[in-house]
């Protein structure tokens, strides 16, 4: 890639005839973020120096990437520019000697670049293709996703207390987290796809957009 295209990839307009594109290129982003994430953390995992659960971070990169391209949308972006800023500042905490990570600063700054374009594209592409927002399946979806993230939860630390891991902090952080992906994977993201929360404005389910 050129330097040229480089510069256009991370500060380029983006323009409503090629927002579909950008939001491509943003995706695959993602992956390479994660594809990244997996080598380092996957080295540092094996030499017994981060924990297992930290793994989960390049599963949610390829889901946000995967995600972003499928429903152009806006609630994924803001997601992930929200996971971004909170890696960036654990990156800068490891850093300063406060926590422990990563502590590649560019890359953290990058990501951080990457998720704010997501959202601007997808901004882009709701507005251009005028859509709207259904609230009343924002907040139902929601309420589901909520409860049954919850029941996750319950049924994950009762299966730790059964079987004698509940004081594991490695295995518990991973747990957790499984939970998370779990509920976006198992709940919501079926929910938003067969009612997606983006329509036309002649109230036709826009299937390829999440909000």
């Amino acid at each position: 890639m050129s330097n040229d295209s480089v510069m256009n990839f991370f500060f380029g307009k983006i323009t409503p005839g090629g927002v579909e594109g950008t939001i491509r290129q943003l995706s695959r982003a993602w992956y390479v973020l994660a594809a990244i994430q997996a080598v380092l953390l996957g080295f540092l995992v094996f030499e017994r120096a981060s924990p297992p659960a930290n793994l989960v971070d390049p599963l949610l990169c390829a889901l946000g990437g995967y995600f972003l391209a499928r429903r152009k949308s806006r609630a994924v972006a803001v997601s992930l520019f929200l996971y971004a800023l909170l890696s960036s500042a654990i990156t800068l905490a490891a850093g300063l000697g406060m926590a422990t990570g990563g502590r590649n600063v560019i890359l953290a700054l990058a990501t951080i670049v990457i998720a704010w374009r997501g959202i601007h594209a997808t901004w882009v592409y709701f507005s251009s293709r005028k859509l709207r927002t259904a609230w009343g399946r924002v907040a139902a979806i929601s309420a589901v996703v909520l409860v049954a993230l919850v029941a996750i939860f319950i049924g994950v630390f009762y299966w730790a207390i059964r079987n004698h891991h509940s004081e594991d902090e490695d295995t518990m952080s991973l747990l957790t987290m499984g939970a998370v992906v779990a509920t976006l994977v198992l709940v919501m993201a079926p929910l938003t796809w067969r009612y997606p929360f983006a329509i036309s404005p002649g109230g036709v389910d826009v299937a390829t957009v999440f909000d």
